[in-house]
């Protein structure tokens, strides 16, 4: 048994033993299961902020302002999770809010965004004001956008 599985069965002996037990408190999101059940598309249930919980750590290191109770769709997660970026654009046909960067050959701070979508003014219709507020200046051309370090 491998190191991943031993640490992932105490988990599903609880899931199996308590299949009524919200684990809300470990990951920092809930949902209606009924309404989970009876959704055609995972991507569109609605979640809500829990009080504790890893959300919660996460938001708070990307500066985002959400309270206990806000909600948001499962979708809006899966758009910022690395390993999902190629399953997202082929799924719902649009760009992730992640971004693969090539960097620029002789230059140490400029990079290139790697961009699926071909239309490059709907993603730089986004926000983007978290980047420049770390340091980060973001410019987009014709065919490709450019990211700075400031």
């Amino acid at each position: 048994m491998t190191g991943y599985a031993k640490s992932y069965k105490p988990r599903k002996e609880i899931l199996v033993n308590y299949p009524n037990l919200s684990l809300a408190g470990s990951h920092g999101i809930d949902f209606d299961n009924t309404v989970s059940q009876n959704a055609n598309e995972i991507g569109n249930i609605t979640c809500k902020v829990t009080k504790n919980g890893t959300f919660r750590n996460l938001i708070a290191v990307t500066g985002d302002d959400l309270c206990v109770d806000d909600s948001f769709v499962i979708r809006d997660i899966f758009s910022i999770i690395p390993e999902l970026r190629e399953t997202y654009f082929l799924r719902y046909f649009e760009e992730p809010n992640v971004f693969l960067l090539r960097k620029k050959k002789h230059c140490i701070s400029e990079y290139e965004m790697i961009l699926q979508e071909e239309n490059v003014q709907k993603i730089a219709n986004r926000d983007f004001s978290l980047l420049g507020q770390n340091s980060f200046h973001l410019v987009f051309g014709d065919s490709a956008g450019y990211i700075w370090i400031v």
